[in-house]
């Protein structure tokens, strides 16, 4: 079964908005109100939105490490 209207853009910035994501989609595929194929696509696009968001904080905290290891020196 395929949803009839489409869904609202979900404003996905954080971890918790993508927990938030596949709540919504679990709760729509037990529901019948959407296909099982494109639940299983968020949830991979799902995977690699986490894994941008670690690799972006990752990215900040080297950045704060170096500064404050640059003003030490």
């Amino acid at each position: 079964m395929a949803i009839s209207e489409p869904l609202e853009p979900l404003k996905i910035e954080s971890t918790g908005d993508v927990v938030l994501l596949l709540t919504q989609t679990v709760n729509l595929v037990r529901s019948g109100k959407i296909e099982v194929r494109a639940a299983n696509c968020l949830g991979v696009l799902s995977g690699h939105l986490i894994r941008a968001f670690e690799v972006s904080d990752l990215e900040k905290r080297i950045e704060k490490i170096e500064k404050a290891i640059e003003q030490r020196n």
